[in-house]
């Protein structure tokens, strides 16, 4: 029970913040950057752009996140075998991995930077 409440305090405290913040900033950023290399907006507009959006939307990640993550940590290495935990892992990643994808597609950055550019 101690290792369990020792990864989750540093899952919680690396993964769920500097960890989810970078994944959103980096898909936005690259979406971004992307979409408008036929207007030629500078690189700090957009960096600027995705960092207040991504600010703007990180509690609600950080919210989801602790939702889920503890209580599979629990689940995972109190109930479920350890020869079953890769796919499990790997199901639980993959599910987090496709949120991750929407929140971050959120139009937010979107919206931000056609206002500066305007």
């Amino acid at each position: 029970l101690r290792l369990v409440l020792i990864k989750m305090i540093l899952t919680c405290s690396i993964l769920s913040t500097m960890g989810n913040f970078t994944t959103m900033m980096i898909r936005r950023f690259a979406k971004q950057s992307w979409e408008s290399k036929s207007s030629n907006t500078p690189i700090h507009t957009i960096f600027a752009s995705c960092i207040t959006s991504c600010r703007n939307d990180f509690v609600n990640v950080l919210k989801d996140d602790l939702k889920l993550f503890p209580a599979y940590d629990i689940l995972c290495y109190s109930v479920i075998p350890p020869e079953v935990r890769p796919l499990t892992n790997a199901l639980i990643a993959s599910a987090w991995a496709m949120y991750m994808s929407i929140a971050s597609a959120k139009i937010g950055c979107h919206k931000k930077m056609a206002a500066r550019t305007l």
